[in-house]
């Protein structure tokens, strides 16, 4: 694959970006884990912590607390026979990258979610941290 294909995940469901930001790993920058093969997990739990009634809709307000991890399995090889020795840079030592953090949610009967999540990386080299507010649970 040419190498500027990297940063997308074909899957049977959806094709996505790589590995990193909002759907994949949370607090880690949107593209950042990239290679030939990947993989990821998140582990999250979700607490209940509000359930009313609201105008006779069903609402429940949720924690959670989550941790999200990636590593390449197989990294993609630049072809680096033109380029003088001092001018390669790139990072060339791969480990797990991972990140921490909670999230807000909003339900309305049962199927109408808003979520607001925040992410911080766990290494610095990976970035900052993220806030990320869609629809629905990332899972």
């Amino acid at each position: 694959m040419p190498f500027y294909m990297l940063p997308f995940v074909f899957d049977s469901k959806i094709t996505r970006d790589g590995l990193g930001g909002s759907k994949t790993m949370r607090g880690i920058m949107r593209n950042r884990v990239v290679g030939e093969s990947m993989a990821f997990g998140t582990l999250e739990l979700r607490y209940k912590f509000l359930r009313t009634v609201v105008f006779n809709q069903n609402l429940y307000i949720a924690i959670s607390g989550f941790m999200d991890s990636g590593t390449v399995l197989k990294k993609y090889e630049f072809d680096t026979s033109g380029v003088p020795a001092g001018q390669i840079i790139y990072d060339t030592d791969e480990s797990i990258h991972l990140s921490f953090g909670g999230g807000l949610h909003f339900a309305l009967n049962e199927n109408f979610v808003v979520a607001i999540d925040y992410g911080i990386a766990a290494d610095k080299r990976d970035g900052t941290s993220g806030l990320y507010i869609g629809l629905n649970w990332l899972f």
